[in-house]
């Protein structure tokens, strides 16, 4: 399956949803990473590795800008988003470290859960999901 040809879900909030296809069954059908939704709007998203690798930064300096004190940065990267990256996936580890005061724990996964802009739990591909733990 092509790593740079995604699918994309519309969701409500006008933001997409991304899903990874990994395999073709025993009909031809296209199997991915994590559901569809029957019904839903999908469309052919096309990978772009500088955006990847803008959201890093991005994703690393929101967080770094919220906290204060010490912390525990830990990453979950999509194994796809590695995939797609390449020789590049050091360098959106190096946005990420850069952009933070204490080293950074984490891991490869294939489908990410975090939260949508209004609380929503959500499994995610191709996604970075930074979080900050630190005690008040």
């Amino acid at each position: 399956m092509p790593k740079d040809h995604p699918f994309g879900i519309a969701q409500k909030d006008q933001t997409d949803v991304v899903r990874d296809p990994i395999a073709l069954g025993n009909n031809n059908e296209i199997i991915c990473v994590a559901n569809i939704p029957q019904d839903c709007d999908i469309y052919v998203l096309k990978g772009d590795t500088q955006t990847l690798l803008d959201s890093s930064l991005q994703i690393a300096e929101q967080c770094s800008s919220k906290v204060q004190g010490e912390y525990i940065p830990l990453l979950f990267d999509c194994v796809s988003r590695a995939m797609f990256l390449e020789d590049d996936f050091e360098q959106e580890l190096e946005n990420i470290q850069n952009n933070l005061a204490f080293p950074v724990e984490g891991a490869l996964s294939i489908g990410e859960i975090a939260s949508k802009t209004d609380g929503q739990i959500e499994i995610h591909n191709k996604s970075t999901v930074l979080g900050l733990l630190y005690n008040k």
